[in-house]
């Protein structure tokens, strides 16, 4: 794994998160604030049995974030379940932008 390699090249600890997410599941500032969708990291298909809080609780401890902002999200309906990086993002600390779906997408992504 090309992972492994690399922390072992440059002496870097693995560190095992106690939750599954993929890369755009995320959005942090840099500065300890992290975005997140609930219906992509509080599901049955990543982190089965776990609630809402317990997922933050890892999130905070893996990543050194202070604060969780949850946004509801749209699960089952892309390979995601609407991933952060979809919706929202962090311009700098404190400035976060919004996607808009385009003229003749679905309502249901207008509700996300």
């Amino acid at each position: 794994m090309a992972a492994t390699t690399l922390l072992g090249r440059f002496g870097v600890n693995r560190i095992q998160a106690p939750f599954v997410g993929e890369g755009g599941s995320l959005e942090t500032d840099g500065q300890g604030t992290l975005m997140a969708t609930i219906s992509s990291l509080v599901n049955g298909n990543r982190n089965p049995g776990v609630t809402q809080d317990q997922v933050e609780q890892s999130l905070k401890w893996s990543l050194g974030v202070d604060k969780v902002i949850w946004v509801p999200g749209l699960a089952g309906q892309d390979i995601t379940d609407c991933h952060i990086d979809c919706l929202a993002r962090f311009v700098t600390p404190g400035t976060v932008i919004l996607d808009q779906p385009g003229p003749g997408a679905s309502s249901k992504w207008v509700a996300v």
